[in-house]
C-alpha cells in the first residue's frame, strides 16, 4: 500500500476506540445499495470535470494534480557555471544542442495520479449535515463503523467489472486529506509529488477521509462499483436517520440545469465553431498601415487576440463545457472523448479546443458538421459577390 507525497503517519492514521466518526453523505435513493454493499468510486478526473462544469464544491480542479513552477533556468554548453541550473529530479525539457543555451522562465510541469475514489466526512454527526448536505443536496448519511477495515476488505474482497479489486487496480491506501497547497514554486528542491489525499485549504470544512484506488493507467469509466458477493459489509456500514438534521437546514438552491436535447447542445457546439471563425480580424492586412512599425502591429495583433481570448473564456467556455457535458452524462458511450476531457481539465486555449471541437463534432455528427460547412460556404460565396458587384458598380461610376 504505497501513495505518493503522503508521509507514512498521514497514510496510516492511528487506529482507537476515541477516534472520530466517519460518515458517507449521499442521496437517499442510494442509501439501500451502499449498505448492501454496493460502493461508487468517483474517477479523479471526474471530479476535475465537475468543477470546470458546475465550479468547486464535490468537484475539484485540483484533485490528485501537483503543479511544480520554475521562474527562470538556464541549461546549455553556452552557461557559465555560476548560470547553470539543475532541473528538480523527474524534470526534463529534452538535449540541448552542443553549443545552445535553453533559457526557460515561468514553466509549469503538471503531474498527476490516476485512481478513483469514495469520500467521507470525519466528526460530529450535526456538524458534518451542517457541512455536507446542504451545499451538495445531500439527504442519507451512513456510518462507517471502522474506516481502516472496510478499506481492507474492499482490497481483498471486493470485486469490480467481474474481477478481484487486488487484480483490477495496481494499489490503494486510506485515511485523511491533507488541505494545503497544490503547487509551488522550485529550484534545487524536491519536486511537489502529485497525491490523492492532498485537497486546496478551501475545501476545508469538508474534513473529508477517503479510500483510494489506484489504476494501473487512466481509465475513461466516471464511475466504478465495488460489490462483495462473497461477504457483508453489516457490520461495517450503519445507515443513520439524518432527516430531522436537515430540516433546519437552508433550502437547497434552484437547479438551473435545463432539458436540452442532444440537438439543442450540439447546435451550441456548433455555434462556438462559429463564433470562433467570426471572430474579428486580427491579419496584417487590416491592422497595419504606412505609420505603423513592425513592432506596433506586434503589439496591437497580441492585444486583439488577448481581447478574444478574454471573450472566449468568459463567454463560449462556459457554453461549451455545459453543452458537452449534458451529451456525455446523458450518453457516454457515444459523446465522452478523452481529448475533449482533457481540454477542459487543462482549460487549454481557444484554439488547441477549437480544432479538437471541430473533429470531435465531425465524428458525433457528421451531417450537422456538412450542413454547416456548407452554409458557411454559401455565406462566404455570397459575401464574395456581393463584394464584387460593389466594386464594378464604383468603376461603372467612374
Amino acid at each position: 500500500m504505497t501513495d505518493r507525497g503522503r508521509t507514512e503517519e498521514a497514510s496510516h492514521p492511528e487506529s482507537s476506540p476515541g477516534r472520530a466518526r466517519v460518515f458517507r453523505f449521499l442521496s437517499s435513493q442510494f442509501i439501500e445499495a451502499t449498505a448492501a454493499g454496493c460502493l461508487r468510486f468517483g474517477n479523479l478526473r471526474y471530479f476535475q470535470l465537475l468543477d470546470v462544469v458546475e465550479g468547486p464544491g464535490i468537484g475539484d480542479l485540483n484533485e490528485g494534480v501537483a503543479i511544480n513552477r520554475i521562474e527562470h533556468v538556464e541549461l546549455g554548453t553556452g552557461c557559465t557555471h555560476h548560470e547553470r541550473w539543475q532541473l528538480p529530479r523527474g524534470f526534463g525539457i529534452g538535449d540541448v544542442p552542443p553549443g545552445s543555451t535553453f533559457v526557460g522562465r515561468n514553466i509549469e510541469f503538471i503531474d498527476k495520479v490516476h485512481g478513483f475514489i469514495l469520500c467521507f466526512s470525519q466528526g460530529e454527526l450535526n456538524e458534518r449535515v451542517a457541512a455536507m448536505c446542504a451545499p451538495n443536496g445531500y439527504d442519507g448519511c451512513i456510518e462507517v463503523l471502522d474506516l481502516e477495515r472496510l478499506a481492507k476488505r474492499i482490497w481483498s474482497d471486493g470485486y469490480v467489472k467481474g474481477q478481484k479489486v487486488s487484480d483490477f487496480f495496481r494499489d490503494w491506501d486510506w485515511g485523511p486529506v491533507d488541505y494545503a497547497s497544490n503547487s509551488k514554486i522550485v529550484s534545487d528542491s524536491p519536486v511537489l509529488e502529485p497525491c490523492a489525499f492532498r485537497k486546496l485549504p478551501f475545501f476545508e470544512q469538508q474534513s473529508e477521509q477517503r479510500i483510494v484506488l489506484y489504476t494501473r493507467e487512466p481509465l475513461a469509466d466516471d464511475h466504478l462499483s465495488v460489490t462483495f458477493p462473497n461477504s457483508s459489509l453489516a457490520d461495517l456500514l450503519e445507515i443513520r436517520d439524518i432527516s430531522e438534521l436537515t430540516q433546519s437546514l437552508p433550502p437547497e438552491a434552484e437547479s438551473t440545469s435545463d432539458d436540452a436535447t442532444d440537438t439543442n447542445c450540439l447546435e451550441k457546439l456548433l455555434e462556438v465553431i462559429d463564433a470562433v471563425e467570426d471572430r474579428p480580424a486580427v491579419d496584417r492586412a487590416e491592422l497595419t498601415s504606412e505609420n505603423e512599425s513592425v513592432a506596433q502591429y506586434q503589439s496591437r495583433l497580441a492585444d486583439a487576440l488577448h481581447e478574444f481570448d478574454v471573450f472566449y473564456k468568459a463567454a463560449l467556455l462556459p457554453s461549451l463545457a455545459k453543452a458537452y457535458w449534458t451529451l456525455r452524462q446523458r450518453q457516454p458511450g457515444k459523446y465522452q472523448c478523452d481529448q475533449m476531457d482533457s481540454d477542459l481539465v487543462r482549460q487549454a486555449a481557444w484554439g488547441t479546443q477549437y480544432h479538437h471541437l471541430y473533429f470531435y463534432l465531425q465524428r458525433v455528427d457528421p451531417d450537422a458538421c456538412l450542413q454547416r460547412d456548407t452554409r458557411r460556404l454559401q455565406q462566404k460565396l455570397l459575401t464574395a459577390d456581393l463584394s464584387s458587384s460593389a466594386i464594378e458598380a464604383k468603376s461603372t461610376a467612374r
